[in-house]
């Protein structure tokens, strides 16, 4: 990835990399596309992957539409997508999206079903078979789940993290012993809130992060050391963390924004690439969302802007184009308040109630629209 001339000049500036960052900050403010005749609920919850979406409505009934291809909606082998929204299951309160292929859901009784891709026994069934069918794993309290590529971890309310899956990379901490781990086991406890990226764990407890398992890029600890393990304390007056794929970012209570690890694709607005020390990105942030498996960031500021860095396949970020952003730069969308962001892409919510998506795979936008830009979201 090249950040061109212009980046190379700026670059000797003797400037720090947050300073630098705003000053070479460009907009790139594309039309808003919204179709008044969209259903305009609220859903209990929502989240997609690369191929697939997902909604809870209000009584509680689980809707999906997009691939199934290997059982993430829940169907039928024989079923290898559905084009519209059909009904999955009831009594959901919360639906959790997994790495592009799994799928887990918290019903109201308080039991933990998954379903989909299951390498390395990571949805915690006791096996390492594909489920085309949602099955209860025995855990019951969720209130948060996140499924990588190689792991599925899980935060309970009584604030204890556990994880099933690959143990290889250090997720679990000291000996891996054997490669699987195909039910859960807890890590840790006395945690407020959890991210995963490839072969790691971060806790957020207050305002201290603590992480541990998979190093080499320095994104789960301080230091570079190839795995970590015991929760070192990583940062603190964090209010929220998250994992990207081989790299870290923090939203400290003041609204700055850090990153540490790799920047393979600009998803750390570090504008450099390769391993990165701990340094600040952005300011008068208050929301922000990564995507661990799909390597790019969005940023929400204090006037409702929000800025974005990184790959932009099909239009992920939202600027209009497909062109990849180094460096943070505004959108075209406004107004916004908040993400949801149980899932591999953000989904974002507006200040009048409406929700609103980007990117050419995903499967909640309407039919014949731009999809490099955010556009409302058609619900079920």
């Amino acid at each position: 990835m090249s950040f061109g001339k212009t980046l190379l000049l700026l670059s000797t500036l003797a400037v720090s990399n947050a300073a630098l960052a705003d000053f070479i900050i460009q907009q790139r403010v594309a039309p808003i596309q919204e179709d008044l005749s969209i259903p305009s609920y609220t859903p209990l919850d929502i989240c997609h992957s690369s191929g697939s979406a997902f909604v809870v409505k209000q009584d509680n009934t689980l809707w999906g539409i997009g691939s199934n291809s290997y059982g993430q909606l829940g169907l039928s082998s024989a079923v290898a997508s559905v084009s519209n929204w059909t009904q999955l299951a009831t009594g959901v309160e919360r639906v959790f999206c997994g790495y592009s292929i799994s799928l887990s859901i918290s019903k109201t009784d308080g039991s933990f079903w998954v379903t989909g891709y299951n390498n390395y026994g990571k949805l915690g069934i006791g096996t390492e078979e594909t489920s085309y069918e949602f099955k209860d794993t025995g855990m019951t309290g969720v209130t948060e789940a996140i499924s990588t590529a190689y792991n599925t971890v899980i935060h309970l309310s009584d604030k204890s993290v556990w994880v099933a899956g690959n143990r290889g990379l250090g997720i679990f901490g000291g000996a891996t012993g054997d490669n699987t781990q195909k039910t859960f086991q807890q890590v840790a406890s006395n945690v407020d809130a959890i991210t995963s990226g490839v072969g790691n764990v971060g806790t957020l407890s207050g305002t201290t992060v603590r992480a541990q398992g998979y190093n080499i890029y320095g994104q789960s600890s301080l230091g570079s050391e190839g795995k970590t393990s015991g929760f070192p304390v990583f940062m603190t007056g964090v209010s929220k963390v998250m994992m990207s794929k081989y790299g870290i970012l923090f939203l400290k209570t003041d609204n700055t924004l850090w990153a540490k690890g790799n920047n393979q694709s600009g998803e750390l607005s570090t504008l450099s690439e390769g391993t990165q020390p701990l340094q600040q990105v952005a300011s008068n942030v208050i929301d922000f969302h990564t995507s661990a498996e799909h390597q790019f960031t969005h940023i929400l500021k204090a006037d409702g802007t929000v800025w974005a860095s990184g790959r932009n396949t099909t239009g992920w970020l939202g600027s209009g184009d497909e062109s990849e952003i180094p460096n943070f730069t505004q959108i075209g969308v406004t107004g916004v308040t908040g993400f949801y962001d149980k899932g591999g892409f953000p989904i974002l919510k507006k200040a009048d109630g409406t929700l609103w998506v980007s990117g050419g795979t995903v499967r909640l936008n309407q039919d014949n629209v731009d999809t490099s830009i955010f556009n409302q979201v058609l619900l079920p």
